[in-house]
């Protein structure tokens, strides 16, 4: 039976008898024999002597070409505050406190599959910084992993993010609050989100109306009295605009005044390759930073008194209108549904349940979709969004550094007393790759448990020493233990021909068994070439760099 897979996926079997050769004893690659060549491009081939299953035919998929910069599992993978890069580029970064201080601790927790300490716990208090890297700020990527929001009322956090100014991308659940304009009067709101800083911000609590007053004042104009009658008393009537967003007055005839008034709350996930950000587009102050001048803002606004014609710390919160399209344009909205509910819808507003995000810029055009573990393993075809695309011109950025569970959002401040959006809830297997990785790809990172392979210790390095004696630094894995990696030394005589893994389990001619130690002797090569292959429990294998024996 012959089968063919596109992808990584089965598309097609046939019934065929007799060896693969037969007939003729040579394999042409290109072309048939014939007239008939191929037209396009053959890359990477590679002959197996043995049928592949659907998961090593799928793994083989995941790890050719797989452009793979940074990756980052988190949990149980940060070693004494450093947070292991994984992708074999050593790309390790460390952890910082709300006071931006370096600590080595986060808590490990669960991750989507139930396995403990695979994810960690960011509880607004702390986040995770790599140094600038230009293979992380490529002009086209895919950024992939997994959350589990807290879904607080905290108005802008960071999930990921290598940014500032007009530059890098960044990616934000972002919970802010629409309004409408009206002529008539607003009751008080006294619902509230909190600012970056822990603050509250309340829509105004006082009710937004035109009242009428008497002035006390004599004279002519308005909030003075110009009319009295024979007992001396003021008989003129004024105006003023009480928590309202036009101007308070006072008027001496009434006047259409304008209320804002709270349309809704929306958290969104949005994401962005060139933000261009201003204060006035994101939520609420920052770390030692006044507040975003929006709203009632200040006492020298004209708008935003109270009855007594004080300045108000009240605020409408946000520049947006119920019908800002813009604003929206490249965030997915979560609304509806209820928490903890069959079936786990994606769009609603109290999520609390694994999420995997996807968002890639191919150089012109950026896109961003979840996945709700819950509903795509439970209740197939339900669970994903759509995928929001908005296009830019992207900037690469060049100097910022690399942040999980914070983004700078405005980024004002930076990069001494920058402000801190931080993330609260659990963050997991954050992987970067430099190219727009493909829709089967991503099934096979969301459907497979453990699809990378491990990383040879020490940039792959093997030491020789005598005659062939060898030792390495053991490799680290995502999901395998390093106590639980395999160690396999393979070697040829002559020529070397066994520089990638299939070729070396191919062409070993040592046929050592596979060990669990770092070290071994090699003897009866007669000169040659040796290298070590570790592997993990998933089947998943990588080549240290290797030696030359006499």
């Amino acid at each position: 039976q012959q089968k063919i897979y596109l992808n990584g996926n089965d598309c097609g079997t046939k019934n065929e008898s007799g060896p693969f050769n037969y007939n003729n004893p040579l394999i042409r690659i290109g072309w048939d024999g014939g007239s008939s060549y191929t037209n396009g491009a053959i890359d990477e081939l590679k002959f197996f002597n043995q049928v592949l299953e659907i998961g090593e035919v799928k793994k083989l998929f995941i790890n050719t070409g797989r452009s793979l910069e940074g990756y980052y599992p988190l949990g149980n993978k940060i070693v004494s505050g450093s947070v292991r890069d994984l992708s074999g580029n050593d790309f390790h970064g460390r952890i910082r406190d709300q006071n931006k201080s370096v600590i080595t601790s986060i808590t490990a927790q669960q991750n989507h599959e139930k396995k403990n300490n695979r994810s960690s716990y960011f509880g607004r208090d702390r986040f995770v910084e790599v140094d600038y890297q230009s293979r992380l700020n490529p002009e086209q990527f895919t950024l992939v992993g997994w959350i589990k929001p807290n879904n607080t009322s905290y108005t802008m956090e960071g999930i990921l993010s290598s940014e500032y100014g007009s530059t890098g991308y960044g990616m934000y659940r972002w919970f802010y609050r629409s309004y409408n304009t009206t002529n008539n009067r607003v009751s008080g709101r006294s619902d509230y989100l909190y600012q970056r800083n822990g603050s509250q911000i309340r829509n105004a609590d006082g009710e937004c109306r035109q009242n009428s007053f008497t002035p006390t004042i004599p004279g002519s104009g308005p909030g003075r009295c110009d009319s009295y009658n024979s007992n001396g008393s003021c008989t003129d009537t004024d105006y003023y605009h009480q928590y309202a967003w036009s101007d308070y007055g006072p008027f001496e005839n009434s006047t259409s005044f304008t209320c804002r008034n709270k349309n809704t709350d929306k958290k969104l996930f949005e994401f962005w390759t060139r933000p261009n950000a201003r204060s006035d587009d994101t939520s609420g102050s920052g770390l030692n930073k006044s507040d975003s001048l929006i709203g009632f803002d200040s006492p020298n606004h004209p708008a935003g008194k109270d009855s007594s014609g004080a300045t108000t710390t009240m605020r409408s919160y946000d520049r947006t209108n119920a019908d800002d399209s813009a604003i929206q344009q490249s965030k997915l909205t979560l609304s509806g549904g209820g928490a903890n509910t069959f079936p786990y819808n994606i769009d609603q507003g109290n999520v609390d349940n694994w999420i995997m995000f996807i968002a890639t810029s191919d150089g012109s055009q950026q896109n961003i979709q979840l996945r709700n573990y819950f509903d795509v393993v439970n209740n197939p075809g339900q669970g994903s969004s759509s995928p929001k695309t908005s296009s830019y011109n992207p900037v690469t950025n060049s100097s910022s550094k690399l942040y999980i569970g914070h983004g700078f959002g405005d980024g004002e401040g930076y990069p001494g007393d920058y402000k801190l959006n931080l993330f609260q809830g659990n963050i997991d297997d954050v992987r970067i790759y430099s190219r727009v990785i493909s829709e089967d790809e991503i099934d096979t990172i969301f459907n497979l448990s453990d699809s990378e392979p491990p990383v040879p210790g020490n940039q792959g390095t093997v030491t020789k020493s005598g005659s062939c004696s060898l030792s390495w630094t053991a490799a680290e894995d995502d999901v395998t233990s390093t106590s639980n990696l395999e160690y396999k030394v393979v070697g040829i005589s002559g020529s070397n021909r066994i520089t990638t893994v299939e070729s070396a389990l191919i062409n070993d001619t040592l046929n050592n068994s596979w060990i669990q130690s770092t070290s071994s002797t090699v003897s009866g090569l007669g000169g040659g070439y040796v290298n070590v292959i570790v592997r993990d429990e998933g089947e998943n294998m990588s080549l240290y760099g290797g030696s030359f024996c006499p």
